[in-house]
């Protein structure tokens, strides 16, 4: 019990100096550790997979109209930090850190439905995704999720074509384009 005591007194100690001292530097263009990494993959991982069982009933994703739905939400709201097929990151992506996923990458393909709706509803602290469930209704947000199963399937073509169909902007995209970045895959 001593060595426990002693152990947790020296921990408190090390930890004040440390927050004191300002020796963590949480400057964005500083990157993380394998094992600061490591460490916040897990614990985000848990954390979600542990309150996504809380998710609403998930509704049929296959519905084009769902999807039609949640490409508009997608395009006006997250292709910002997450971009889309064929899309050069723009700067917001690119200033963050850790770098939002591509939603059509495997990383986020192999969460459940309820885990990505629960991202979307509840955001992820320090990292940039906001919380999207005080402002959005349950069916917008699976909307979203429903599109975001589609992204695998697009090809910079076809999401181009649905901009266009759709009559929205694809400014960022023209002015990605201008900086001639390359594409980037987180």
């Amino acid at each position: 019990m001593r060595i426990l005591l002693v152990g947790l007194v020296l921990f408190l100690f090390v930890s004040f100096f440390v927050v004191w001292f300002g020796a963590f530097n949480v400057a964005a263009t500083k990157q993380h550790s394998k094992l600061a990494l490591w460490v916040i993959s897990i614990v985000r991982d848990r954390s979600i997979a542990v309150r996504a069982a809380a998710s609403p009933p998930e509704p049929s994703l296959a519905d084009a109209q769902r999807i039609k739905t949640g490409f508009r939400s997608y395009h006006t709201m997250c292709t910002v930090c997450h971009s889309a097929p064929g899309r050069q990151p723009s700067p917001v992506r690119q200033g963050l850190n850790p770098k939002p996923p591509r939603l059509q990458s495997k990383e986020v393909q192999r969460r459940s439905n309820a885990e990505l709706y629960w991202i979307i509803q509840h955001g992820m602290r320090m990292t940039g995704m906001p919380a999207f469930g005080p402002t959005h209704s349950t069916e917008k947000i699976w909307n979203l999720v429903a599109f975001i199963r589609e992204l695998p399937k697009l090809s910079p073509q076809q999401y181009k074509a649905m901009v266009k169909a759709e009559g929205l902007s694809d400014e960022m995209a023209d002015a990605d384009a201008d900086q001639g970045e390359s594409v980037m895959a987180p």
